[in-house]
């Protein structure tokens, strides 16, 4: 094996494209191009499983490799598992994949008849019918690269005959959690019900399959997925994970997938379609190919359109690192939608592996190695137009049998800002929400309550006025703290809003700031208060590290952005069932916060109270950082 093909995503170009193939294939009139994607140990920090799909299919036999001259030698027997048996759709397929490792010989064998894999015909020759053995057999540079991906086609033939679906759209999706996960099994049902969803397809949870099945079963089945879609084929979409077990904030959602130059410009300056895009390519950097958000950070350019320029040369850059340079052309970021694609599902899948779910699994005593995980696709829509925005809404029942709504707005903003803590959302009251769309919100309350009960989280976005719902989760009863009046408060108290907090007492303990695992402490008696900036990024994972690995004394949580309606809140509760008790308070400036400090939380009155700062101290600080803000907002005026 090429030792540059350690470690990466590899992409090959097809020589065939569909246009010559539909005749075969029976596809939609689409063009879209076949491309055979090689997928050899992916880069670790994704960490995507290279097992070819065990469990699913029965009747591989054991494979043998070997290496002789630096040529590799592939055999291995699959039972052709479906009722058609090998015919002439998934034949070309066969032919196509093995056109593409030049090099390499590849042959298939039934009992004593062998013939070439690169030739449609003498495939079709060999008549395979279900539960016959074929034998893949390949000599070469790449023939073990070669010979898992054409098995791992033909163990697949059932999704590709529709005796089996690998994904499904959200019209026709089985009610089913274990298929769908439990955000995709929603969603389903939201559908059904006739609430304002966009549409989208689901790839299922319980299947663990190669990237190489999902993105020849998508093109194969373009054109029922996509059901809903507009005709324009330059969609920009969203895709989400779907676990059987509602972990919140423990896995990647990626947005704006396929964003691109021509709808940056569509969505405007108010839109921030630049700024949509770049946080896209970062995004897409992080999650897929692990490359260090810090490169990223490190990027002082403020303008969005030239900062999506170089988050695109940073992706290049890594292609060029693995020795498999994406091909320029006049696109900013020269990748086929179809390709960004897949690498976003199979990231998004197997981010179920990632420390901050295995923490809280191990924290909740789930001793599932891996918690199945299906992905959700949907047509994006766009909070960041003059008159969108993006809304999070807990539903939840009091103690007298009534119902309180927390709902929580931003204007220009998409939902996951809200939800991940990025931003500080306003109350309903300041929303600027219309009288129409308010009453389109209180009729969809109604329905769900129907359906799933009082006590529930909405995640919706307004998009040029219209109200559609992203995703929905059910709720426990809110412990949180009702707005109560802070009074006055001195120059060494910082005020704040109480969050949640499970017994209304005080909590005292030292600032840790973490920036990382490495920066919290051993000592388990000492009682802490962690403080972030954001209740975003890694602070889900650094509160579960803290509390259910370290087993430290946290008392309480400080952050300066975030509201009610946060992953990061949904956790803090979680922690609280397990027995923790600590009080959250957000909205808070914790620049004075020095790792050290002594403080004093208080829910009722909804401060931090700092006990051994010199006086003075933190009102300079407040000043120092109000000046901060002051450039930046001119800054960003003159840009």
């Amino acid at each position: 094996m090429d030792k540059n093909k350690t470690d990466k995503f590899i992409l090959k170009p097809a020589k065939i494209s569909l246009v010559i193939l539909i005749p075969v294939f029976l596809f939609s009139s689409i063009c879209w191009t076949l491309e055979s994607i090689a997928w050899d140990n992916l880069s670790p920090s994704v960490g995507i499983n290279t097992t070819e799909l065990q469990g699913i299919f029965t009747g591989a036999t054991t494979v043998q490799t070997s290496a002789v001259n630096g040529l590799e030698e592939y055999s291995k027997k699959v039972i052709i598992p479906n009722e058609l048996g090998l015919h002439a759709r998934p034949a070309a397929v066969v032919a196509t994949i093995a056109r593409q490792y030049k090099g390499t010989v590849i042959k298939l064998q039934k009992n004593d008849e062998i013939v070439d894999a690169d030739d449609v015909l003498d495939i079709l020759g060999l008549a395979m019918h279900q539960g016959e053995k074929i034998k893949i057999i390949a000599s070469g540079k790449e023939a073990s690269e070669a010979g898992r991906e054409i098995v791992s086609f033909l163990s697949n033939l059932k999704f590709f005959d529709g005796e089996e679906h690998l994904a499904w759209n959200l019209t026709d999706a089985p009610e089913d959690i274990t298929i769908l996960g439990n955000k995709g099994l929603r969603l389903a049902q939201m559908v059904k019900m006739g609430l304002p969803i966009p549409p989208g397809f689901i790839v299922r949870a319980d299947r663990d399959v190669s990237p190489r099945v999902i993105k020849a079963y998508i093109i194969t089945k373009v054109k029922e997925l996509t059901k809903g879609f507009p005709d324009d084929i330059r969609w920009v979409v969203s895709v989400r994970s779907s676990p059987i077990k509602s972990v919140p904030g423990g896995m990647d959602t990626i947005l704006n997938v396929g964003m691109n130059a021509a709808k940056a410009r569509e969505l405007g300056e108010a839109g921030k379609g630049w700024k949509l895009y770049s946080d896209y390519l970062k995004e897409f950097g992080i999650s897929v190919f692990g490359i260090d958000r810090k490169l990223y950070e490190s990027v002082a350019i403020r303008n969005y359109e030239m900062l999506t320029v170089k988050y695109a040369e940073i992706i290049k850059d890594e292609f060029k690192k693995r020795g498999n340079p994406l091909v320029e052309d006049e696109r900013i970021f020269p990748m086929d939608f179809t390709e960004q694609l897949i690498y976003t599902i199979m990231a998004i899948k197997e981010s179920n592996k990632n420390r901050t779910v295995r923490l809280f699994m191990q924290g909740h005593h789930d001793t599932n190695e891996a918690l199945p995980t299906g992905v959700i696709v949907q047509l994006m829509k766009f909070g960041n137009k003059e008159d969108s925005g993006a809304f999070v809404l807990d539903v939840l029942e009091d103690d007298k049998g009534g119902t309180t709504r927390i709902i929580e707005y931003v204007h220009g903003e998409q939902g996951k800002a809200i939800v991940d803590g990025q931003v500080t959302p306003k109350p309903l009251a300041e929303s600027g929400l219309g009288q129409k769309q308010l009453e389109i919100i209180d009729d969809i309350i109604e329905k769900i309550k129907n359906v799933f009960g009082h006590n529930f989280q909405l995640e919706g976005t307004v998009d040029a006025g219209k109200v559609w719902i992203l995703q929905q989760r059910n709720l426990d009863k809110s412990n949180a703290i009702a707005t109560v009046d802070a009074g006055k408060i001195d120059e060494n108290t910082l005020l704040g809003k109480t969050i949640f907090s499970k017994e209304i007492t005080k909590k005292q303990g030292q600032v840790i700031r973490p920036l990382s695992s490495k920066d919290l402490p051993e000592d388990p008696q000492t009682p802490y208060v962690l403080v972030f900036e954001y209740a975003a990024g890694n602070s889900t994972e650094l509160l579960l590290e803290a509390v259910i690995n370290k087993r430290l004394n946290i008392t309480g949580v400080v952050t300066q952005m975030g509201g009610r309606t946060t992953h990061f809140t949904r956790q803090v509760e979680l922690l609280s069932k397990l027995g923790y008790d600590f009080t959250y308070i957000s909205d808070v400036n914790v620049l004075p916060l020095q790792p050290g400090d002594m403080v004093v939380l208080n829910p009722v009155k909804q401060t931090v109270k700092i006990l051994n700062q010199p006086a003075g101290k933190s009102s300079e600080l407040v000043e120092k950082q109000q000046q901060i803000s002051n450039n930046l907002a001119i800054i960003n005026q003159a840009i």
